[in-house]
């Protein structure tokens, strides 16, 4: 018996149906997949600001790809490597402080592949000299981080103080 048109109608639309299932089923996984990452970036970043409020060695150590090329950008140099960055950011550049409170806002996260992501932000940061006058500066900054061996690892870091606007001034 031929089908008739309705049974026809039915089972196309049961295939679209199915198509769509399927599509909904991937986005999830997807999203889900996406979401851990985001976490775990976000925690990545955390973990950056305490190394920089507490000085941790260890902890930077643990979130900086020990890969030749990594390299960080900032107001007082451009180091190459993870024990240049060490020596001139860490153990430099904030060991001139007794107390550092480096905080971050409006971070944004964007995943490239699987192994691969970049994000920005601002920050403040409060920090007490150590013969005890204070400072306070803002800025922004963008990351490049690289999945090693399952976790995700800082392999670039440019930051720079915030826009001017004035006449003359930004050039």
């Amino acid at each position: 018996m031929p089908l008739l048109i309705d049974q026809r109608h039915l089972l196309f639309e049961m295939k679209n149906m199915k198509k769509a299932l399927a599509l909904l089923i991937f986005i999830i996984i997807l999203s889900t997949a996406c979401g851990s990452e985001s976490d775990a970036l976000h925690k990545l970043v955390e973990d950056y600001t305490q190394s920089v409020n507490r000085l941790d060695l260890s902890l930077a150590q643990s979130i900086w790809s020990q890969i030749d090329d990594v390299s960080f950008i900032y107001l007082r140099g451009h180091q190459k490597g993870w024990e240049e960055i060490r020596q001139s950011f860490y153990l430099g550049a904030m060991s001139n402080f007794s107390k550092r409170d480096l905080r971050i806002k409006n971070l944004s996260i964007r995943l490239i592949d699987e192994n691969s992501a970049w994000g920005d932000f601002y920050w403040d940061f409060s920090a007490i000299f150590k013969d005890g006058k204070r400072i306070k500066t803002e800025g922004r900054e963008t990351q490049i981080w690289k999945k090693e061996e399952g976790s995700w690892k800082i392999v670039h870091v440019h930051y720079s103080a915030m826009p001017v606007t004035g006449e003359r001034e930004g050039f």
